[in-house]
């Protein structure tokens, strides 16, 4: 997009959504063009093969707002969101799943714990108190195991790493966005112990969500196969290598620090 850069970048990975994507999207700009922020929404293909990618791009044609990165094969959501973080120019990005189950409206509320913290990184969380959540229990027991696990691996100090919504200040997404190297499932915790290491300041936020899908959606063995691998290679970047630490020579915040504290125009 060209001129000024947007107050806010939203990035939506999208792999095989052509029953809802075009609904969807109309919904985020629709309620972005209610607020008063100037916007953008980064629309990323991840290799659909069911029609979404040609939809997406009508979709485009008739939304200024909105931008379209595409690709031809699958390559997993953190891939995507990476690639999607690497288009943006707003002072804020929002990562958002395109299902929508997390409602955009969240947005407000995010901002809201955004002013009040001065977090740089806003993400939501299942178990917060004021969290309203209908969940499948093998979700539920999943999830569980998941957060456990990572609680004996990573100093995260969060109750939640996985729900598909985190609003974070924009230079600090592009900055971290250069180290990341997780490409599937489990970007969100490498994400948030980059940032963690950065000294970046993360806040959670309720949620509501209303899951969709039957059982595990699209969970499969595979994919939990695919996260335990994610997850030891995070690990011995981290504790072996000390590749994170290395790879942060300045902490973001050095450089933007107007983003801890700004909030919202």
């Amino acid at each position: 997009m060209k001129g000024e850069a947007p107050f806010l970048s939203v990035v939506v990975p999208v792999h095989n959504e052509v029953e809802t994507v075009e609904r969807n999207f109309k919904h985020i700009v629709a309620f972005l063009r209610e607020s008063k922020w100037t916007f953008e929404v980064v629309a990323v293909n991840d290799g659909s093969t069911d029609g979404t990618g040609r939809l997406l791009e009508k979709i485009t044609s008739q939304i200024p707002e909105m931008v379209v990165v595409s690709y031809p094969q699958n390559a997993g959501k953190g891939y995507a969101i990476q690639k999607g973080i690497s288009a943006t120019q707003g002072k804020w990005v929002l990562t958002l799943d395109a299902d929508l189950e997390l409602p955009v409206e969240l947005l407000d509320s995010f901002f809201e714990v955004q002013r009040r913290t001065g977090a740089q990184v806003v993400i939501g969380s299942k178990w917060h108190p004021d969290s309203k959540v209908e969940y499948p229990s093998s979700r539920k027991f999943l999830s569980k195991g998941l957060h456990l696990l990572v609680r004996l691996l990573f100093p995260l100090y969060v109750t939640d790493s996985q729900v598909g919504i985190k609003l974070i200040e924009g230079d600090s997404a592009r900055f971290m966005n250069r180290i990341t190297l997780v490409k599937r499932f489990a970007w969100d915790i490498e994400f948030l112990l980059a940032a963690r290491v950065a000294h970046l300041k993360i806040a959670e936020a309720p949620i509501i969500l209303k899951f969709g899908r039957e059982g595990l959606g699209r969970v499969r063995l595979k994919a939990i196969l695919q996260i335990c691998r994610e997850l030891a290679g995070t690990w011995y970047r981290h504790f072996i290598q000390n590749y994170y630490s290395g790879s942060l020579t300045s902490r973001p915040g050095d450089s933007m620090s107007a983003g801890s504290s700004t909030g919202v125009m």
